[in-house]
């Protein structure tokens, strides 16, 4: 199957083209981050193991003076030195100044690929070939698939948190 920006412009009669945001400036108290998203409002794209996955790479990130900001719920995480809660235009802004965007299959992760952030995103109810990332350089993670993705908002195997800590 096409990736999805291919069916609906050949559906629609339009060219595609990449996604026009305006950011809008939000101060930023480091210079050298990384920013995770991996909270969803579709429970199928909802990664249960992120906190393993950061305890793993905390170590790593400090000593290489690398921060890491977590966007999109404001709640304390080990390990994660910002907690960042705005609009899409603020977050956009910082996703532009981050060395790495790091989420689930959404708009965040989407406009981060356009703008040639390296993103890493965790497929969990489609294949990544079909809703990745249109434009940029993008490492897609998705499980071995038993059967296919459901596709739908609830996975009822939660196919996305067989993908190991590890491998992200």
């Amino acid at each position: 199957m096409s990736h999805l920006i291919e069916e609906y412009a050949k559906n629609l009669g339009v060219k595609t083209a990449k996604p026009i945001v305006i950011p809008h400036f939000f101060p930023l108290k480091y210079d050298k981050f990384i920013v995770l998203d991996l909270q969803n409002e579709t429970p199928s794209k909802d990664y249960h193991h992120y906190r393993t996955f950061i305890s793993l790479i905390s170590p790593a990130l400090k000593q290489k003076g690398i921060k890491l900001m977590y966007v999109g719920v404001d709640e304390y995480i080990m390990g994660v030195d910002e907690h960042m809660d705005s609009s899409f235009k603020n977050l956009a802004y910082i996703i532009s100044k981050s060395l790495l965007y790091i989420g689930v299959d959404n708009q965040l992760a989407q406009y981060a690929s356009s703008i040639g952030i390296k993103t890493l995103i965790l497929f969990g109810n489609s294949y990544a070939n079909i809703t990745k990332p249109y434009w940029g350089n993008t490492i897609c993670l998705e499980p071995t698939w038993k059967g296919r993705p459901c596709y739908a908002d609830r996975d009822p195997y939660q196919n996305i948190d067989r993908i190991l800590p590890e491998v992200v």
